[in-house]
């Protein structure tokens, strides 16, 4: 409740420092990113990979505070049907109604596509949970593709129909990484990238601990970190927020298990300090 309250403090204060064009549209804005942030923390609940704390909501929920001044249409539905896609494709660990599961990863994925270009680099997932969870049935290879033609299909439809044109997936754009031009989103990238590199080595670790069946849901999240860095940093009109479900995992099994007193807590007062500074200084 105190993080939902912390993200419409600061979208308050983002707006009265004169940073909206569209009231409108950050109030859907950030209706989205608490239903997304509701999506994460269902997801990793209902798939134990919070280790019994909120540090990995919390942990999201400094992404979705740092990315306020850059939300978007495309960014933030994009986002949302990316974590109802992985949603599913954790599901398929529990192997019941597992055709149902495929279908929606792939129906949902596909909208994600369509609305972010980016999202199409998930795509890898849904083979690499059916390769970690599954026997590899030829009919579960090709029932994502059935969810995601049920999306080309509608959205062509509706499309030529209402718009008259058959245009339907933005072109995928590859970009060369570079430094943001503001210093704030620059500073809040770099303790990132600092993070990832001491959180990764440890979090491996402990999945190399846990018995296989645990173990396979935290490689999962590895291998939707290694691609979430992938498209942020390779693939044009990508977002932070494809990082928040991973990093907010692995950083909170880190934080965990290297058993300093406050370590938590210091991290997220630094995550959330550099994300609410750099929304105050965009605005200024």
């Amino acid at each position: 409740m105190m993080g939902f309250l912390l993200l419409a403090i600061t979208v308050i204060v983002y707006a009265l420092q004169g940073g909206v064009d569209n009231y409108y549209n950050l109030a859907a804005f950030t209706l989205i990113a608490a239903a997304s942030l509701l999506v994460i923390k269902f997801i990793t609940s209902k798939n134990e990979l919070e280790l019994g704390s909120n540090l990995c909501f919390l942990i999201a929920l400094s992404l979705y505070l740092a990315t306020i001044p850059y939300w978007n249409w495309e960014s933030m539905l994009g986002n949302l049907f990316l974590l109802l896609a992985l949603r599913r494709v954790y599901a398929i660990r529990t192997g019941r109604e597992l055709l149902k599961k495929l279908f929606e990863a792939g129906f949902w994925l596909t909208l994600a596509a369509i609305c972010s270009s980016a999202s199409v680099a998930f795509a890898v997932l849904i083979p690499a949970a059916i390769l970690l969870y599954t026997q590899g049935n030829f009919r579960n290879w090709v029932v994502p593709l059935l969810g995601a033609t049920t999306v080309v299909i509608l959205g062509l439809t509706l499309t030529s129909t209402v718009w008259e044109t058959w245009g339907l997936f933005p072109s995928v754009v590859v970009q060369v990484p570079s430094v943001p031009a503001i210093p704030q989103r620059s500073l809040l990238l770099a303790v990132i990238g600092l993070l990832c590199l001491l959180s990764v080595p440890i979090y491996m670790a402990f999945a190399g601990r846990i018995t296989q069946l645990q173990r396979r849901r935290y490689w999962l999240t590895l291998i939707v970190l290694l691609v979430a860095v992938l498209q942020y940093l390779f693939l044009a009109g990508s977002s932070l927020l494809c990082l928040a479900l991973p990093l907010g995992i692995v950083l909170s099994v880190m934080l965990q298990n290297i058993k300093l007193p406050l370590a938590g807590d210091l991290v997220l007062a630094i995550l959330i300090g550099l994300a609410i500074y750099g929304v105050v200084g965009t605005a200024v």
